[in-house]
């Protein structure tokens, strides 16, 4: 009868083990954003480094993603997971709101979107280096929110 048990008990482990997220794809959404009460191609054409410096914006806070969730997630370009953030508004100060989503290789939503906010963003300077504070700040708070919700799966 232990043996049994242990048996069933190391398939589970292994099970809940597998089940486990270790990598991810990283993905900013700015299609639905309303950007300084822009949308996005508005706010290029008045912002003329707009596509330029996204990719910055989105690494800044991919960076403080990762220091938040440590070693419970890597984030991979190729991985067939996703950690999705939409973002639904930038403020005139570099603040954001956000939903944030963990995907599956099977298009399988992990956790219901999460909404993070914060609408600190930087002190002074021009929209974009704003938003490039803003940024580390809600990169900051994302990551504290998918680290909650890892320890949950």
């Amino acid at each position: 009868m232990k043996r049994l048990f242990f048996t069933f008990l190391f398939a589970i482990s292994t099970i809940i083990s597998l089940a486990q997220i270790k990598d991810a794809n990283f993905v900013v959404d700015y299609s639905q954003a309303c950007i300084c009460g822009m949308d996005e191609n508005s706010f290029a054409v008045y912002e003329k480094d707009w596509f330029k410096d996204k990719p910055m914006i989105t690494g800044l806070m991919l960076q403080e993603v990762f220091l938040r969730t440590g070693e419970r997630l890597i984030f991979k370009k190729d991985s067939p997971n996703t950690v999705k953030v939409t973002v639904l508004v930038i403020t005139e100060n570099g603040g954001y709101n956000c939903t944030v989503e963990l995907i599956d290789d099977k298009s399988n939503a992990l956790f219901e979107p999460k909404a993070v906010t914060c609408y600190k963003g930087g002190t002074f300077g021009t929209k974009l280096n704003l938003m490039k504070d803003g940024a580390k700040k809600i990169g900051a708070t994302i990551g504290k929110a998918l680290k909650t919700e890892l320890k949950k799966i």
